[in-house]
């Protein structure tokens, strides 16, 4: 490859990955100076300064090692047109950015799972070369996935990958792992558990029109349609503006033909077994945002309690691990939620200027990844964090809570601030605080069934993180999840927003902030039904 093409893809690596490539290269500066402070001076300094082959090697050995920042270098990077990982530097057939290129690959890297995958994606496609085929099946241990995505980012555009994913998953060759029914992410794609699929660029409402008239014709809708004037196309069109569109969709279609439907916009739909979640799926498809997924303390606590039952019923020291672990796991989603939104509610004025100077010096990321590089630069700079925040572990977030409650007590404001929104000082009370500690020592226990620390101390911590999890909703330490049903704006000018909980309760809430229907919110109050500027934080895991 030219150097020249080299340069062009370093122009896709973000500061702290240019610091630390420019660190190898120039063996922190004994070799050779630069200006750490600019990009464009970083990147020259490494082309002026090395050979091709050099730079080459080194960025291969650099893919997936953590960084000084707490970042893990990328596995592999793309940046427009020029694709570089454990294959080396290939040239793609789809031209994106690194934004892009990086979301893509998460989705293979997180939620594709699935046997001999590798195998799969090369026999899917014969643009691949055969040098380039058999280098790739030489790929083991942490080269593995990342030389996936290498091929997928380099011989398939966007179409081709949609139909790789939804072929495999049709035949159970594949599965897409996400906690619910789709996954929203920053790229024109729609993500679900029954394949993926592009984003429609006409507008949902016709959309629907156009797939009711494809199946019924004027005599069909007879009783749909005499409440509204006009031909046949407009009155199809006024009825889909005015009615719900789920239940015009299961009014007028049976659950094996929305299937069909489903299948055709390019979903692997065989196997949906209810109403709602084909529904859901085609509507996805035709464009529509569909209500959030309100996922918080009420499905946490309900899967706790599952894991108390599924202990009940086995006595193998393996599969009780097994089962605590993911009780840890949750615990430690429940704490990343709990640090995550006290941190936006007590420095929100400087996670706001972290995400608008990310953003600046990022144009091309999205929101989601804005927010969570913040927290990274966030909890660097304040409490000395290398690791990145969507790899704190329960240990780490324990002792983040901790931290985070110092902080509170040694500031009037911050403490104020707490005490003005929550009637308490703190994020976690101090005995909350105890039963972490109490329960922390034996998150190791579970990784190998030979440190299996016994029954008797296997149901105690559940009925602990059980009972913990309960104190958390009883006392709104964990916030409430809401989505956005509508704002209004009366005669009066008065707007407010109508909002649903996760309890199925409505709130009338009155707030400044911008607030998206396609987004769930965590939400605190300390008045029911009516919430004058709650506390209010987009959900973003």
């Amino acid at each position: 490859m030219k150097l020249a093409g080299l340069f062009r893809m370093l122009q896709g690596l973000y500061h702290d990955e240019l610091v630390f490539l420019a660190d190898k290269l120039s063996e922190k500066k004994k070799k050779w100076d630069y200006d750490k402070r600019r990009k464009t001076a970083i990147r020259k300094a490494i082309v002026s300064n090395s050979e091709e082959q050099t730079l080459v090697r080194v960025l291969k050995r650099s893919l997936g090692e953590e960084m000084p920042s707490g970042n893990s270098f990328p596995g592999v990077i793309q940046f427009e047109k020029q694709v570089f990982g454990p294959l080396g530097c290939l040239e793609s057939l789809e031209y994106r950015s690194r934004s892009d290129a990086d979301t893509i690959s998460k989705i293979f890297m997180t939620y594709i799972k699935g046997a001999q995958l590798l195998e799969k994606v090369i026999s899917a496609c014969s643009e691949i070369p055969k040098e380039v085929r058999s280098s790739a099946l030489q790929k083991k241990g942490p080269q593995f996935r990342p030389t996936i995505v290498q091929l997928i980012l380099a011989y398939f555009d966007d179409k081709h990958i949609c139909n790789l994913v939804n072929t495999l998953i049709a035949s159970k060759q594949l599965q897409i792992d996400i906690p619910n029914l789709y996954e929203d992410i920053e790229y024109p794609w729609i993500i679900t558990r029954y394949g993926i699929t592009t984003a429609p660029e006409e507008e949902a409402i016709e959309n629907l029109a156009s797939l009711i008239r494809e199946y019924h014709d004027e005599t069909d809708l007879g009783p749909e349609l005499k409440r509204y004037s006009g031909d046949f196309k407009t009155r199809l069109l006024e009825y889909s503006i005015m009615e719900n569109p789920e239940i015009v969709l299961q009014k007028l279609f049976g659950l094996p033909e929305l299937r069909r439907i489903a299948k055709k916009l390019g979903f692997a739909s065989e196997t949906i077994g209810t109403l709602d979640e084909v529904t859901s799926i085609i509507l996805l498809g035709l464009g529509f945002d569909v209500p959030p997924v309100l996922s918080g303390m009420v499905k946490y606590l309900a899967t706790i309690e599952k894991y108390g039952r599924d202990l009940s019923e086995t006595r193998d020291a393996e599969a009780r691990s097994a089962i605590m672990s993911q009780v840890f796991v949750v615990a430690e989603r429940v704490l990343r939620d709990i640090v995550y939104f006290h941190i936006f509610f007590l420095w929100s004025k400087r996670m706001e200027h972290l995400k608008e100077t990310i953003e600046d010096e990022a144009p091309d990321l999205g929101p989601r990844q804005i927010t969570i590089k913040s927290l990274d630069l966030f909890i660097r700079k304040k409490f000395d964090i290398r690791k990145p925040f969507e790899k704190l572990g329960f240990g780490d977030f324990a002792n983040l809570v901790k931290r985070i409650n110092n902080s509170t007590l040694k500031s009037d404001i911050l403490r104020k601030k707490m005490l003005r929104k929550f009637r308490r000082t703190t994020v976690l009370e101090k005995e909350d605080v105890e039963k972490l500690e109490s329960i922390l020592p034996f998150r190791a226990s579970f990784a190998h069934a030979k440190n299996y620390p016994g029954d008797e101390k296997c149901e105690e911590i559940q009925k602990s993180v059980l009972a913990m999890l309960s104190d958390f909703q009883h006392r709104r330490t964990y916030p409430l999840i809401v989505r956005i049903s509508k704002e209004v704006r009366d005669d009066y000018g008065k707007s407010y927003a109508e909002c649903i909980d996760e309890n199925g309760e409505k709130w009338l809430v009155y707030t400044e902030k911008y607030l998206d229907t396609s987004d769930p919110y965590f939400f605190s109050s300390q008045t029911p039904s009516i919430a004058v500027e709650p506390v209010i934080v987009k959900k973003i895991f």
